[in-house]
């Protein structure tokens, strides 16, 4: 007889290479627990070596324990999962892929094991250590599968939860962001103002400029007049030196006169050429104020277009919440019609099932009654029928009578009795299925409901039904959880079994009595 060898072997668990020193701690600490099945290397499959009941055993403890580890991982990670919620994303992504690595090692595993299994069936084996692999393969697949159900279960939840998430954050953003656009479109237009004083300052100094051009001008045309004047002067010059010696006081006046307006003339050409440099300063700052007035009408022109899409995206997003809202209103309505439908209809079933099942205990009541009623009278039939043969006939007169007559009369008795009750037996019979069928509806029905109200009570814990603590539907479900704490009928499986047995038990005694009638009637005819 061969025996197959499984020893387990310390498994390696394959962490994801992240890159991140800082991972979770709880995260990190669980690479130290064991995975769901140890790896079994097919050098370790010997027939030769005989394994015992007891390493069995201790290997069937090994998978206990690491399936406790399991559930304690899967434990710790949702907690570590909402803890993540409020933080950054990356550790829920991550989380979520080691999730999707340690499912897929698993289903490696367990190929494993059954290429193992399927090598070690193909040998020449012993029924009873066949039955005990088929087994320990059944316990393993079905280990599998709860840990694959479970780690699919929670990368779902995951994923919601990072998309939702997600589009939160993204409101959020679009929100900041439209306050920054808002903050510096003030701030624009704080400079706009500022700019628009410096420019109408400008425009003031410009008036004084002209004003000074103005100077200018009447400069240039006194200019002219002492031009004229000078020509004026050398004309009388040489009208003085042509005419008499005594107009030379007169000529001496009008030299100083020339002196006096030169010298005027070069301050004016002074004060000209400062006017000239300052009206030149003031025009290129002017075009350097009106570059940056159109600049500045540029780049306000291009925040009220970012505004504008901003708002624009704002509101589509503001459009699709509450397209989701209704949609979520709707779907909302829509369960709470359809639970509604489903609670009035298990009132309905239940209802119909009380009066069912109170029309039943009626009728048994009613046979019971019936029961002892007949028993009643045929034991005062019996009585009479004895006290009437005692009277008439003494006992020789009875051994004198025919033996056949009381054999047929106690066979007559005794078939007319077995009819009666076994026509009763199948009454009680039929009314007795009737009973578990209703009850065993009932009882049915009653654990849908159950489980329908739990799967409503899960839903309400889910981010999508937070709005319905005041629903119609809430409301009917604690009814309804009130409805259940009391009992479903007051007649319970126990109490109709006992009745059942009771009118069981009373048929037999009357069968009993009925012998044991038919025993004395026969010692009597016997007897000489």
């Amino acid at each position: 007889m061969c025996f197959i060898n499984i020893s387990p072997k310390p498994r390696k668990r394959k962490q994801a290479a992240t890159g991140d020193s800082g991972l979770a701690p709880s995260i990190c600490c669980f690479a130290k627990l064991p995975q769901t099945l140890p790896e079994v290397a097919e050098e370790t499959v010997s027939p030769s070596r005989v394994r015992t009941m007891k390493d069995f055993e201790n290997q069937i403890t090994e998978l206990r324990k690491e399936n406790f580890n399991l559930k304690l991982r899967i434990y710790f990670l949702e907690d570590r999962i909402q803890q993540k919620f409020d933080g950054p994303h990356d550790d829920v992504y991550r989380i979520n892929i080691e999730l999707k690595v340690e499912l897929e090692s698993v289903k490696r595993e367990l190929q494993q094991r059954e290429q193992l299994l399927r090598k070690a069936s193909r040998r020449e084996l012993g029924p009873g250590w066949r039955c005990e692999i088929q087994r320990l393969k059944e316990d393993a697949e079905k280990k599998v599968q709860e840990v694959e159900a479970s780690l699919t279960s929670r990368i779902q939840l995951l994923e919601e939860a990072s998309l939702g998430s997600l589009t939160a954050m993204r409101i959020l953003k679009g929100q900041d962001n439209l306050c920054e656009r808002e903050k510096e479109l003030s701030a624009e237009k704080k400079n706009a103002l500022k700019r628009d004083k410096t420019i109408q300052g400008l425009t003031l100094v410009l008036k004084t400029k002209e004003n000074e051009v103005e100077l200018a001008s009447e400069i240039e045309s006194l200019k002219a007049l002492l031009a004229k004047s000078g020509e004026i002067g050398s004309q009388a010059e040489t009208q003085k030196f042509k005419g008499a010696e005594g107009s030379q006081e007169l000529l001496m006046e009008k030299e100083s006169l020339l002196a006096d307006l030169r010298s005027q003339n070069l301050t004016k050409d002074t004060e000209n050429r400062k006017l000239q440099r300052k009206l030149k300063r003031t025009e290129q700052e002017l075009s350097e104020l009106l570059l940056e007035k159109e600049k500045l009408g540029r780049d306000l022109e291009e925040a009220r277009r970012q505004k504008n899409q901003s708002d624009k995206t704002i509101h589509d997003l503001r459009n699709q919440l509450e397209k989701t809202q209704n949609e979520l209103a709707e779907k909302e309505k829509a369960i709470e019609l359809h639970y509604a439908v489903l609670l009035s209809d298990g009132g309905q079933r239940l209802q119909n099932q009380e009066l069912v099942i109170a029309r039943l205990t009626d009728g048994v009541a009613q046979k019971d009654e019936l029961l002892q009623k007949n028993k009643q009278s045929l034991e005062r039939q019996n009585e009479a029928l004895m006290e009437e043969k005692c009277k008439k006939v003494d006992l020789p007169c009875l051994t004198e009578l025919s033996p056949n007559y009381y054999i047929y009369l106690s066979i007559y008795l005794s078939i007319y009795l077995s009819i009666y009750l076994s026509e009763e037996l199948n009454t009680i019979l039929a009314l007795r299925k009737q009973l578990e069928e209703g009850i065993l509806e009932t009882w049915n029905l009653r654990r849908t409901l159950e489980e329908q109200i739990r799967d409503n009570r899960k839903e309400e814990d889910t981010p999508l039904s937070w709005s319905n603590q005041t629903s119609y539907m809430s409301i009917c479900l604690r009814d309804q959880d009130h409805r259940w704490d009391c009992p479903v009928d007051q007649l319970s499986m126990e109490e109709l079994k006992k009745k059942v047995f009771g009118c069981f038990f009373f048929l037999l005694l009357l069968l009993l009595l009925l012998l044991l009638l038919l025993l004395l009637l026969l010692l009597l005819l016997l007897l000489p």
